[in-house]
């Protein structure tokens, strides 16, 4: 009878320490999307972040990246959210508008000009926080944490050489859409022409469009000087930032142990995240003058007399596209 019971209490314990050794090797999968290329700064980013929190919960959550579209295009990811397709994605304000007009708001020309400084003392603040709460409704999904900064969009030149705000006038540049880009240049002469990004290289070489807005990075990680772009006005034209969004489908059933890692480590690392992509434009930049790019800054003053025309029509441009007119006193108080 003995005999019997020991046998008995050791099979038991062998199926517990088997179920318990089964569960840990049951990791919940999770899986971050980004449609830029494994070169991408943001996606280095997103790499060491997976590989943090994969060292932080062992066993308990498995992450995984998968870049250059592999999973979404940027336009399907804000869908994928909702449904809980994917776990997380990292999703530029730019590509927000459309879910949350709120976003929209670091658009318009009142932050035409600005350095990331004031910016990002607004998306940490209070009106960040207002913002999170409509990106949150609008993508049953939560924002992990303080948004990761990308760069400023600058106006770049190729047949046409876009050195001035007189080169702007009647230049067809084109943007990937959105009231506020548009209203900009419309505002400094420019036409504004909404191009897909897989199309714009073609365009700059055939001269349908004469420039584009995009950033240092994304024009030195295209090799747009191939494309014909041979300047750059750096006048700042909004600054861009990756929201870090987990969908709610993953988060009502992650254990605290897997959000307190993701949480945590998204925290650790997003300064030093801002830090990289800074340094990454500045690179970017150096890149592109070293591949026969002119780049021309505008002086303050002159920027400053500009934002100051663009504003005149802003009130109407914010009612158009349908933010927050109580948020968008807040900006308006926020800043100088």
């Amino acid at each position: 009878m003995l005999k019997f019971s020991f046998k008995t209490l050791a099979l038991s314990c062998a199926m517990v320490a088997l179920s318990i050794g089964g569960a840990q090797a049951e990791a919940v999968k999770f899986r971050i999307t980004t449609e830029n290329n494994a070169n991408h700064v943001n996606t280095k980013f997103l790499q060491a972040f997976a590989e943090k929190v994969n060292a932080a919960a062992p066993g308990e959550i498995a992450v995984e990246l998968f870049h250059s579209g592999q999973l979404y295009k940027g336009k399907d990811v804000p869908r994928a959210l909702r449904q809980g397709s994917v776990e997380m994605a990292a999703v530029g304000t730019w590509q927000l508008g459309g879910v949350a007009p709120d976003i929209d708001l670091l658009f318009i020309p009142h932050f035409y000009g600005r350095g990331n400084q004031e910016m990002d003392g607004l998306v940490d603040g209070e009106v960040g926080k207002q913002m999170n709460g409509k990106l949150e409704a609008s993508l049953e999904s939560v924002v992990l944490g303080r948004w990761a900064g990308f760069g400023a969009g600058n106006s770049f030149g190729a047949k046409r050489k876009i050195t001035s705000y007189a080169d702007l006038e009647g230049a067809k540049m084109r943007i990937p859409g959105g009231l506020a880009n548009t209203a900009r240049y419309k505002a400094l002469g420019a036409v504004p022409t909404v191009l897909p990004w897989p199309d714009t290289p073609l365009a700059l070489q055939q001269g349908t469009v004469d420039g584009l807005l995009t950033t240092f990075e994304t024009a030195a990680s295209g090799k747009l000087w191939e494309s014909g772009v041979t300047t750059a006005f750096e006048d700042n034209q909004y600054f861009g930032y990756f929201v870090p969004l987990v969908s709610k489908a993953f988060w009502s059933k992650a254990s605290d142990k897997a959000k307190a890692a993701l949480t945590d480590s998204w925290e650790a690392m997003v300064d030093q995240a801002r830090a990289d992509t800074a340094a990454a434009q500045a690179a970017a930049r150096d890149t592109l003058a070293k591949n026969g790019v002119t780049i021309t800054s505008p002086d303050p003053a002159s920027l400053a007399a500009q934002r100051a025309k663009m504003v005149a029509g802003e009130a109407e441009l914010v009612k158009e596209m349908g933010a927050s007119a109580d948020l968008y006193q807040k900006i308006l108080k926020a800043l100088p």
